[in-house]
């Protein structure tokens, strides 16, 4: 049976693998909130996931990072052509060199993000519009601070919780 205690580092059974920055740049120097959003192959769900992340009413800066694990295809994947008609510079598309998993693509995504505070959109699945808007003033409210004792470089400043869709800064910063 398996310690499910046990502290393993998942990140380096990929770290060979590069993800390439294909589209977009890095408009916001210091963007409040990334919204992650692993992708394979989900074009028709995509399109709607992808427009409930650029259409927030979040006043800060926050940026979208697409990460496609698609590697069957040398050209654009049909997830890039989506991100290319959406034209908005908060989305970054990302493309893995080759699969490394669902869930080495979830947490490429947190390597990735830029921001103090992460929240996850997959393909399939859409944010309400008030989404970051509501989720920051609730961790403006809340002083929230977290220790642990084996914190791994990714994980300072950023948890998520996938059960309640919450995502918590654990440096104590707003």
């Amino acid at each position: 049976m398996r310690d499910i205690l046990e502290i393993k580092d998942n990140f380096s059974l990929y770290k060979g693998i590069k993800s390439n920055l294909l589209w977009g740049f890095k408009y916001c120097k210091s963007p409040k909130v990334s919204i992650i959003m692993p992708v394979f192959n989900h074009p028709d769900y995509f399109r709607k996931s992808l427009s409930s992340a650029i259409n927030q009413d979040y006043t800060g800066d926050y940026e979208i990072i697409v990460i496609d694990n698609n590697d069957q295809t040398d050209g654009p994947t049909s997830n890039q052509l989506i991100v290319e008609e959406f034209k908005s510079p908060k989305v970054l598309y990302y493309k893995n060199e080759k699969n490394i998993g669902m869930l080495g693509n979830w947490n490429r995504g947190i390597e990735l993000a830029r921001a103090p505070f992460v929240t996850y959109c997959h393909d399939d699945d859409m944010l309400l519009p008030s989404a970051l808007s509501r989720l920051m003033e609730l961790q403006k409210k809340q002083v929230i601070r977290l220790y642990f004792q084996h914190l791994t470089k990714w994980m300072i400043g950023k948890l998520y919780f996938p059960q309640a869709n919450i995502f918590l800064n654990v440096n104590g910063e707003s």
